[in-house]
């Protein structure tokens, strides 16, 4: 029988999934009409990043890191029994997805540095909730906790891209 944070942390990641998808995929567009036509395709990790009137911008990576960072969590409450592997398996298709039909329906620029920086980001919400299990001996208690932290994460991520997509 799940209990009440077992509920939440699935409605949490169904949330949290489809604001991911929004973001990544629908570029936070409510309509396909507004989403620009572009297909464009690399696979030289790092060689093309985002340039601002000759200034290269890290800011992409450093939101596809903590855009996934919450999938490490909500991996590491819902699938205990997975291995770091399946789960690295996990972000690596979820990124490799998204990328895919990025490239197919022409809706985005498919790189290979998201699918590297996506991953990292679902490592490091793995290895925070391998954290807070260990310092955390009472397992109610850090699950409580990492619903906190994954729903914050969730809700932060959603609430910078929106931001940068109104300014």
């Amino acid at each position: 029988m799940k209990t009440k944070n077992q509920r939440l942390t699935e409605v949490l990641f169904i949330i949290y999934l489809l604001a991911l998808v929004w973001i990544i995929v629908f570029k936070m567009e409510f309509s396909f009409a507004d989403i620009n036509d572009m297909q464009n395709l690399n696979l030289d990790p790092y060689s093309a990043p985002a340039r601002i009137n000759g200034e290269v911008v890290y800011e992409e990576i450093y939101f596809n890191i903590l855009a996934f960072l919450p999938f490490g969590l909500y991996l590491g409450i819902l699938f205990k029994k997975w291995n770091v592997y399946q789960n690295i398996l996990v972000f690596l298709l979820v990124s490799l997805s998204f990328e895919i039909v990025q490239y197919i329906f022409a809706i985005g620029a498919s790189d290979i540095t998201d699918v590297i920086n996506n991953v990292l980001g679902g490592i490091i919400g793995m290895i925070l909730f391998k954290l807070l299990n260990f310092f955390i001996k009472n397992s109610h208690r850090a699950h409580k906790l990492i619903n906190i932290f994954a729903a914050v994460g969730t809700v932060s991520v959603v609430i910078v891209l929106f931001i940068l997509k109104i300014t």
